[in-house]
């Protein structure tokens, strides 16, 4: 299990809401759960969630000259891996519905000197701009949690995969997040809440099925755990502020139960004893030669 904490400030002030870190409004698109994350989330989760990504790496087995593609590409972490991999004559391609993490992505990746050739372009994964048998491997992280039609996403990747290519997706599983309180009947209903409001919020568990009713073979499922003491990195990681808005609004709680569930939080992290975790499964399969 992988972990990742701090100890609050003893400052008497640390824990008021207003002194809390809050994601930039402005960076969120109209849909908060259409793809399309604020930066704070994803530099946080890109620093905190790293262990699977060795993982995701070997199992693309990528090679000099291979051509590969990062489906819902983000900031560009996993492209930075992934280039030096394939120079000096590769092809790595970057997607991303998102145009603002595009431009962060590109600024990174221009920082990476390499003889290969690196595209980023604007798209999804249900039109991917390439030809059939294109690829060489393809490789998505936290992009079918956002999807509603993963089947045909599936389908679309395998097209632009050559025969034998290789497909890496990391995803999380809603039903396995999980954060220690005495309140367990408003922890399990924001636990849930959380992975209905995303539009495939159990996707961890899913995509072993899904890529071996796709006729993926070899299809092998690495699960990794994590966990954090950090109260603050917890609330950016589950994007607690979107969704206690949207719980309350929904009535699937309400304000009481919710701030004292919360403060029980609060004090756990001020005294040491919060606790976080929740698991991530990375699937791997190739297409049939």
């Amino acid at each position: 299990m992988v972990h990742l904490g701090n100890r609050p400030s003893q400052h008497k002030n640390a824990l008021r809401p207003d002194t809390m870190p809050r994601p930039t409004p402005t960076a969120i698109s109209e849909d908060p759960y259409g793809g399309k994350c604020d930066p704070t989330y994803l530099a946080a989760a890109e620093q905190f969630a790293t262990k699977h990504k060795a993982t995701a790496l070997e199992l693309l087995e990528l090679r000099p000259g291979h051509k590969v593609i990062d489906i819902g590409c983000g900031l560009g972490a996993d492209l930075a891996r992934i280039v030096p991999l394939i120079a000096p004559d590769g092809h790595a391609v970057g997607i991303d519905s998102n145009p603002l993490t595009l431009a962060t992505a590109k600024v990174r990746l221009d920082s990476i000197p390499t003889t290969a050739q690196v595209d980023l372009r604007v798209a999804d994964v249900y039109r991917i701009p390439f030809p059939d048998n294109y690829f060489d491997a393809a490789h998505a992280e936290r992009l079918f949690l956002h999807l509603a039609e993963p089947v045909q996403a599936i389908r679309e990747v395998a097209r632009v995969l050559k025969p034998g290519g290789r497909f890496v997706v990391t995803e999380t599983d809603g039903g396995s997040r999980s954060v220690d309180s005495r309140f367990n009947a408003t922890e399990r209903k924001l636990a849930h809440f959380w992975a209905l409001m995303r539009k495939n919020g159990y996707a961890g568990r899913q995509m072993f099925r899904l890529l071996t009713e796709a006729d993926f073979s070899g299809v092998s499922a690495h699960p990794t755990a994590y966990h954090t003491t950090d109260y603050l990195l917890y609330r950016t990681l589950s994007r607690c502020d979107v969704d206690e808005r949207q719980a309350q609004k929904k009535r699937v709680t309400w304000w009481w139960p919710l701030r004292r569930f919360n403060k029980e939080l609060e004090r756990n992290w001020r005294n040491g004893s919060f606790f976080y975790s929740f698991v991530v499964v990375t699937v791997a399969g190739e297409v049939a030669k």
